[in-house]
């Protein structure tokens, strides 16, 4: 059995003209793994390409599918080995529910004004059956465990998310993640608008549920630097030190030796 959740042999990502139909690489990747209950941070500066990797593992957009790319998603729970390209991207009904395994945190909350709180963190679980009892207090307990409690209060739960702060809502983001029990966290900057605070509750929440979990997170190196300690339960992978090349004038970290 693989220590590993993703096993990245190769992938490459093409930015194509409408009108020439033809493609620059965004970016390419050879030889990647994520291991197994790790909290893994992906760091690079803006526009490197980490957002594009997360989107790609977690099967929100594709990846060429020439020969000699492919990724291996190896399931938590019953032990079967997914491959994108042969498996999941020629059968939608298999691909729906992989991802469903998947829970995602990104820089925003996207929390919907219309519904209420716990309207919107309930829902993953509702999705996979979970009662209205037990969704309760799988919050509770999240919020707990977050050290925000506070926010258990029915004046957060009941209310719109407009009527909440940045970091209140990145926080139920967080809540909505979770609930559902997934296999995998798949976490875009979702501290990079929020104040030190906020920041730093949710960083030490992620690493702490990595214990029992796998997390990626994408960061700038500076927040990783902030945030975390290098000798705890992190695998720190570099965009450049990871082979992800960045094309159409971009440093690669090919040129970046010559």
């Amino acid at each position: 059995m693989s220590e590993n959740v993703f096993e990245i042999a190769s992938v490459s990502k093409k930015d194509y003209n409408i009108i020439s139909d033809k493609g620059n690489y965004i970016f390419c990747v050879k030889e990647l793994n994520i291991p197994k209950n790790k909290l893994t941070v992906i760091t690079g500066d803006s526009g490197c390409g980490k957002s594009t990797l997360l989107n790609i593992l977690g099967l929100l957009i594709d990846f060429d599918t020439s020969d000699e790319n492919e990724i291996k998603y190896f399931a938590k729970n019953n032990n079967d080995i997914f491959c994108y390209k042969e498996k999941l991207y020629t059968d939608k009904r298999e691909l729906e529910s992989v991802r469903r395994n998947f829970s995602y945190l990104f820089q925003q909350a996207h929390l919907v004004d219309r519904w209420s709180v716990l309207e919107n963190i309930s829902l993953p679980a509702i999705n996979k059956g979970i009662s209205q009892v037990t969704i309760k207090r799988n919050i509770e307990n999240i919020l707990n465990e977050m050290g925000s409690s506070d926010l258990c209060d029915d004046k957060f739960l009941h209310t719109s998310p407009a009527n909440l702060s940045g970091g209140q809502q990145q926080r139920f983001a967080l809540v909505r993640a979770f609930i559902s029990k997934p296999d995998i966290i798949l976490a875009d900057e979702p501290i990079a608008s929020l104040d030190e605070k906020s920041a730093k509750c949710i960083t030490k929440f992620l690493l702490k549920k990595s214990e029992k979990m796998s997390i990626v997170l994408a960061l700038h190196e500076k927040d990783y630097k902030k945030f975390y300690n290098r000798d705890e339960n992190i695998e720190e992978i570099n965009i450049l030190d990871s082979q992800i090349k960045r094309y159409g004038g971009i440093e690669t970290k090919e040129n970046k030796e010559k």
